[in-house]
């Protein structure tokens, strides 16, 4: 079971995850050429905005727990990661989904995980129904992101495995 400050950190990394997805992906709209694409990560871009929005409610608010200075990466490893998943200008889209749908994400996904095994059913009860949903909410974007990269076009596995193995060497470890 998380403490009230474990339950701090763990829910001001993942609002602070979440938007850091949500600015990555809105960004990439303007730059991403295929429309189908550019679509799916502005829909997924607007998913991760509503997360955190919906764990931001229910980050502890105590006097030795202020919810604006909670939303932090807990390493900062994360940072130099979600940098690397958002490449530069030249960064070709294939490379892009692949460090998110194939690295990023994922993690995200078992760190939720692991935060809603650690909840309390009796005192995080409002903690463990935005996570659940949240979730449930990554693993479609997930499928439906790795469905795209699977249908991308042109020969770039390669490019794309390589892309997944330096943005997995970059996070921390679980």
């Amino acid at each position: 079971m998380l403490s009230i400050a474990d339950t701090a950190a763990v829910l001001g990394h993942a609002c602070w995850l979440e938007a850091r997805c949500f600015e990555l992906l809105g960004g990439w709209v303007s730059v991403i050429a295929e429309p189908e694409i550019k679509l799916l990560v502005a829909r997924h871009s607007r998913h991760h905005g509503w997360h955190v929005e919906l764990l931001g409610e229910v980050l502890p608010s105590t006097r030795d727990h202020d919810p604006h200075r909670l939303v932090a990466p807990a390493d900062a490893r994360w940072v130099a990661a979600v940098d690397l998943v958002g490449g530069d200008a030249t960064t070709p889209t294939l490379e892009r989904l692949a460090g998110l749908y194939q690295a990023l994400l994922p993690r995200l996904v078992v760190g939720h995980v692991a935060a809603l095994d650690a909840t309390s059913p009796v005192s995080d009860g409002p903690v463990a129904r935005r996570l659940r949903m949240v979730i449930e909410d990554e693993r479609a974007d997930l499928a439906e992101g790795l469905a795209a990269l699977e249908a991308f076009p042109g020969a770039g596995v390669d490019r794309a495995a390589d892309r997944r193995a330096v943005v997995e060497a970059a996070l921390p470890p679980r």
